[in-house]
């Protein structure tokens, strides 16, 4: 098979000049007409099902492990805020967990939020039973 090659003159079709261009057409300037439409476009809006007792529950379980955390460097005094807002974390996550068996949405965030909620409630109780265990034992002698 041969390969076409282009000619030495550049031109690929016919030889000699080009035919001339049609005349341009005056352009004539016409008001614009305003059409009313009866029914307008509507807009369709679709506003997704969220869950926000599940988020709400996840964030409140985030900042009180983080407050835990960071404790330490102020003496314990912040598990006076963190365990409070752990347990209206499980009660957020809860409500979130509950709605995301009804709408489908939400359920990670949910289990995610019981989890670290329950975790510092624990911690907590465990603590607040060695404080009050150690502040009984020495006066149990007396």
């Amino acid at each position: 098979m041969e390969e076409a090659k282009p000619p030495e003159d550049g031109n690929f079709g016919r030889s000699g000049p080009l035919p001339p261009l049609p005349p341009i057409p005056p352009r004539v300037v016409t008001p614009i007409q305003t059409q009313y439409h009866p029914h307008p476009l509507q807009q369709n809006f679709v506003v997704m099902p969220t869950n926000g007792s599940a988020t709400a529950g996840l964030v409140f379980g985030i900042i009180s492990i983080i407050i835990s955390v960071i404790s330490p460097f102020f003496l314990f005094s912040c598990c006076f805020v963190s365990v409070p807002m752990a347990i209206i974390g499980v009660i957020f996550s809860h409500i979130g967990y509950d709605r995301s068996k009804q709408i489908g949405i939400g359920n990670g965030n949910a289990v995610g939020g019981l989890i670290l909620n329950w975790l510092q409630v624990g911690f907590a109780s465990i603590l607040l039973f060695l404080f009050i265990l150690g502040v009984s034992l020495p006066f149990a002698d007396a």
